[in-house]
């Protein structure tokens, strides 16, 4: 999880492009369902 919670305030600081955007979504979907 840290990985995910140091990923969030990277991409708050930066624009997010749509793509990146659902990437991340499925990353945390694909973290917390084992």
């Amino acid at each position: 999880m840290s990985k995910t919670t140091a990923i969030i305030p990277d991409k708050l600081e930066r624009p997010v492009s749509t793509n990146e955007h659902i990437d991340i979504s499925r990353d945390e979907s694909a973290t917390r369902q084992p």
